[in-house]
C-alpha cells in the first residue's frame, strides 16, 4: 500500500513539474536525475526517458564538472537554495547561457530541483546594448572630427583666397598654410590608425616575455623624451597575464609618451615609473606613474576623450587608443591624479582564459563560502 501511494505522489508530481512554464530537473544525492518536466526535454533536446537516470554533469561543459558542479549542489545542500548563470550543452552539441535556480525539495531533503532558463537572448540584448554604445562613441567622436577639421580647412581657404589677392607670396601665409595642411595629415593619419587597430588576440603572455618585446619601444620613447624610466617589474616574475602583446605595446607606448609629456612645462627632471602588482589571483595591474603637473579636476574625466589635450600641437588621441585598446582586451584602465603632484594610469588585465560567466559564478561561489 506503502508503494502505491509513493507511486501516486511521484505521478502528481510530475503532473505539477509539466504545469509550471520553466524547464525543471529533480537529481538525487548521486547527482542523477531523478525527475524532468516536459519543459526541460524541450530545452535540453533529449527525450524525457533519456534524461532520467543521466547525471547532471552531462549537461554542464567538461571544464565546469569537476569544480563549479559540486559547489553549486554543496552550496545549496548548505543554503537550501543557490541562484547562478552557467553554460549549458544540448543533446545536439549546442550550448546556452542558463540562470540555474537550485532548491531543495521540500517532500524529500536528499533531492534538489533545478529551474532552468534559457537567458540567451538577453545575454545576446546586452551585447547588442555594448555595440549600441560603441556606435554612440563613434557618433560623439565624428562631431569632435568635423570639428577638428573645420579650423584647418578654414584656414587654408581663408589664407589662399588672400594669397591669390596678393601681388606678393607672403611667407606667413605659405606656412599658415602649409601648417595647417600638415595638421590635417597628422589627423587623418591618427584616425586611420584607430581604426584600423585589429581585433585583440588574447593569449596568456608572461609577464617577463611581455616586458622583453615591448622594452625596445620603451628605451626608444625615453631617449627620445630625454627621460628615466624605473621599471619596477622584477625580470624573474612569474605571474602571467592574459593580453594581445602587440596591442599592449601601442598602450604602453602612448601611456608613457604622455607621461613624459607632463613635465613640459616644468623644471623636474623627467622620471616616470613602470610597476606591476597583484589585485588578486585572477587580476594583475600595470601602474604607469610620473611626477607631473597632474590633472586638473575638472579635465579629469575628459582624459580618455578623442581629441582632448592641453597641449599645443597635439591631436589628443594617445589615451582614446590606450583606453580602447586595454578594454578589448578585457582589462580596466582609469587615472588617480593630484594637481601638481604627477598622475598614475592603472592598468588592470586578466590572468584566466576562463569564460565572463565562469568567473562571476566563481565569485559567487567564493563569496558565499567567505559569509
Amino acid at each position: 500500500m506503502r508503494d502505491l501511494e509513493l507511486i501516486d505522489i511521484k505521478y502528481d508530481i510530475e503532473e505539477i513539474l509539466n504545469s509550471i512554464n520553466a524547464a525543471i530537473i529533480v537529481i538525487n544525492k548521486e547527482a542523477q536525475i531523478v525527475l524532468a518536466n516536459n519543459n526541460a526535454s524541450n530545452l535540453l533536446g533529449i527525450n524525457k526517458k533519456t534524461l532520467i537516470g543521466k547525471n547532471v554533469k552531462k549537461l554542464f561543459p567538461p571544464e565546469d564538472r569537476e569544480i563549479l558542479l559540486p559547489n553549486i549542489i554543496d552550496l545549496t545542500k548548505e543554503r537550501r537554495e543557490f541562484e547562478t548563470q552557467a553554460m549549458l550543452k544540448r543533446a545536439n552539441g549546442s550550448a546556452f547561457i542558463a540562470l540555474i535556480s537550485t532548491h531543495i525539495c521540500i517532500w524529500d531533503n536528499s533531492l534538489i530541483t533545478f529551474l532552468i532558463y534559457d537567458i540567451s537572448d538577453e545575454k545576446e540584448l546586452e551585447r547588442f546594448l555594448r555595440r549600441s554604445e560603441r556606435m554612440v562613441f563613434l557618433g560623439r567622436m565624428l562631431d569632435d572630427i568635423s570639428h577638428q577639421i573645420r579650423n584647418p580647412v578654414l584656414s587654408i581657404g581663408g589664407f589662399a583666397r588672400r594669397l591669390l589677392k596678393s601681388k606678393e607670396c607672403k611667407k606667413e601665409y605659405v606656412e599658415t598654410i602649409l601648417d595647417a595642411s600638415l595638421r590635417l595629415e597628422l589627423l587623418l593619419s591618427t584616425l586611420r590608425s584607430f581604426i584600423s587597430l585589429p581585433k585583440a588576440n588574447l593569449k596568456l603572455t608572461p609577464v617577463s616575455e611581455l616586458l622583453k618585446q615591448i622594452k625596445p619601444s620603451l628605451d626608444e620613447i625615453t631617449k627620445s623624451m630625454n627621460g628615466k624610466l624605473e621599471i619596477m617589474i622584477k625580470p624573474d616574475e612569474k605571474w602571467t597575464v592574459l593580453v594581445d602583446p602587440i596591442l599592449f605595446e601601442k598602450a604602453i607606448t602612448a601611456i608613457i609618451t604622455n607621461a613624459f609629456e607632463a613635465y613640459m612645462s616644468t623644471t623636474k627632471d623627467k622620471k616616470v615609473i613602470f610597476n606591476l602588482l597583484s589585485v588578486s589571483n585572477d587580476k594583475k595591474r600595470f601602474i604607469i606613474e610620473d611626477f607631473g603637473m597632474g590633472i586638473n579636476p575638472k579635465y579629469e574625466s575628459m582624459v580618455f576623450d578623442p581629441f582632448f589635450t592641453t597641449k599645443t600641437g597635439h591631436i589628443g588621441m594617445g589615451l582614446t587608443f590606450a583606453k580602447r585598446i586595454i578594454e578589448e582586451q578585457e582589462g580596466n584602465i582609469h587615472i588617480e591624479s593630484n594637481l601638481g603632484q604627477g598622475a598614475k594610469v592603472i592598468i588592470t588585465l586578466k590572468t584566466d582564459r576562463r569564460r565572463l560567466i565562469r568567473q562571476k559564478l566563481i565569485k559567487q561561489i567564493k563569496d558565499y563560502k567567505n559569509e
